[in-house]
């Protein structure tokens, strides 16, 4: 095998993983800033060195992404916000129809991502293709993290009159939801 096919063929594809699982290890370290901050700094002399000279815009990209800081996640509370009741809190603080228009702008920005191109061949139920339906698996990851987020707000809590309440909040955010059209959301619901 000669050196250009080695590098297109073999090296290539391991150093995009090592850099997936650099990117993974840092989103999933213990919350100490310190200690992220230090291993962002760790992984970028690696990239800097390991990667910059074969493929420098493709090591600009993975140091860009590796200071990213991704987005919080809105069905992710912590235990201030809701008051020991995990979820609780959104549908306590808020009204339904707040929340109902929220979860719409969230499923809108994953649902003008899909690309027909993803719908074909059903890509997103087969593991070698999930590559051609990202934005698709996102947005099949958003509704099941809705559904387990509705689940957990009405068995949250011992007492069976909060259950009813959140039981029954959620059945008007399954009308507030159909209403807008969000049949995504309104099916994890």
């Amino acid at each position: 095998m000669d050196v250009p096919t080695f590098q297109k063929k073999l090296q290539l594809p391991i150093q995009l993983r090592v850099g997936n699982a650099m990117k993974l290890w840092i989103e999933t370290s213990p919350e100490n800033e310190e200690k992220k901050v230090q291993l962002q700094h760790s992984f970028a002399l690696f990239i800097k060195s390991e990667y910059a000279f074969d493929h420098p815009s493709l090591a600009r990209r993975m140091i860009s992404k590796l200071y990213e800081v991704p987005p919080p996640d809105p069905f992710k509370l912590t235990d201030t916000q809701t008051k020991g009741h995990p979820g609780l809190s959104v549908m306590e603080d808020f009204d339904v129809e707040t929340v109902a228009q929220q979860l719409c702008l969230l499923e809108f920005k994953n649902f003008v991502a899909i690309k027909p191109a993803e719908l074909l061949n059903q890509a997103w139920a087969k593991e070698k293709y999930h590559h051609k339906a990202t934005n698709l698996l996102k947005m099949i990851k958003r509704t099941n993290e809705i559904g387990l987020w509705i689940a957990t707000v009405i068995l949250a809590d011992k007492d069976k009159a909060v259950r009813a309440k959140m039981f029954s909040q959620s059945i008007e955010l399954a009308n507030l939801l159909y209403q807008y059209n969000n049949f995504s959301s309104l099916m994890a619901v």
